[in-house]
């Protein structure tokens, strides 16, 4: 299924949201977006994190499978809590 052209702008505008710790944005933006925007922008996110797990296993020296063991505690987490602050274990 191929993105539409505004989840790439979705997915940026997330990104920084996020950065910013704007969750009043994060959530207008995702209150607008079509559901064909907010999945193709989760895809452009999902590849994003695919590729920095494999740049980060290679830079590090260790399978992709471990650092998704690292980060999963982590994404759990944010995808359980929301916008909530995820404690480093």
């Amino acid at each position: 299924m191929p993105n539409p052209p505004e989840a790439s702008d979705l997915a940026v505008a997330l990104v920084t949201a996020v950065i910013a710790q704007d969750s009043d944005v994060q959530d207008a933006m995702l209150a607008r977006a079509t559901e064909e925007q907010t999945i193709g922008a989760c895809l452009l996110l999902a590849s994003l994190v695919a590729i920095t797990v494999r740049q980060t296993a290679e830079v590090e020296g260790i399978s992709p499978e471990e650092v998704w063991q690292l980060i999963a505690p982590a994404l759990k987490a944010i995808a359980s809590q929301g916008d909530d602050e995820v404690a480093p274990e």
